[in-house]
């Protein structure tokens, strides 16, 4: 290492592989804590949104601090590191290697990915625009009013926009008590910033769009947002009132 890098940090290729293999310990774990759940195992939901963090902060920070312990690779690091500095043929009596290709191959594959992204967003952006207003209601603390609309096409309710959030509710006819527990849910996610946690990872997979564990996390993400609200949904409700909002989920995800 250089002076520099073993006081303070750095980044490389080399930290980058070891950012996804831990990235790739934390996604299995969460995997086999959420299995547990599945088996009517109780685990708190707090534990899965720990992993959430610390898999989303170890790939947005896939930096080596000069204060931290290494442990050399004798094999596999050294077979990739000869790889990929391989020439492939010289530009102006400069050598290019495999990792230039590998970097632009990344780069464009970014940009086309964000560009996706924004498409799918503004589209959506633009449905909702164009849907008529139902209803209103107020936030949990009573202090801010929401609107809510029905849009057809759309298979469970969600919420779109984070300066001015959008309950949206698909075509479905909902009991009166069934919007009451869908309000109360989409609400808990806006004012868990949930909404944002997304937004904020869609972006890290624009980042990252070429390892499929991301996409992987991403699914286990929603589902571990999803288990932390309904906790927060069912906690004060009597027995026959959490029956009730369990029928409301199997009609609604089935």
């Amino acid at each position: 290492r250089s002076k520099e890098c073993e006081e303070g940090m750095y980044l490389s290729w080399t930290t980058l592989i070891s950012s996804t293999l831990i990235g790739a310990v934390l996604l299995l774990i969460q995997n086999l804590v959420l299995r547990l759940i599945y088996r009517d195992v109780f685990v708190h939901s707090k534990l899965l949104i720990l992993f959430n963090f610390l898999f989303i902060l170890r790939m947005v920070i896939p930096f080596e601090f000069g204060y931290t312990f290494t442990i050399k690779s004798r094999y596999f690091l050294p077979i990739v590191r000869s790889f990929v500095t391989k020439p492939v043929f010289s530009l102006f009596n400069y050598e290019i290697i495999i990792l230039y290709f590998l970097i632009c191959i990344w780069i464009v594959g970014s940009c086309c990915k964000m560009y996706q992204a924004l498409r799918n967003y503004y589209a959506l952006k633009k449905l909702t625009n164009l849907a008529k207003t139902k209803g209103n209601l107020k936030n949990l603390t009573g202090n801010r009013t929401y609107t809510f609309k029905v849009i057809t096409g759309i298979e469970s309710p969600a919420v779109v926009g984070i300066r001015n959030p959008v309950i949206l509710l698909p075509d479905y006819q909902f009991t009166d008590r069934e919007l009451e527990f869908v309000f109360k849910h989409e609400l808990i996610h806006i004012s868990n910033f949930d909404l944002f946690v997304k937004y904020f990872y869609e972006f890290v997979l624009v980042l990252y769009w070429w390892n499929p564990m991301m996409y992987f996390f991403r699914e286990q993400m929603s589902q571990v947002i999803e288990l932390q609200t309904d906790e927060k949904v069912v906690e004060c409700l009597s027995k026959d009132e959490k029956i009730a909002y369990i029928k409301k989920l199997t009609k609604i995800r089935a």
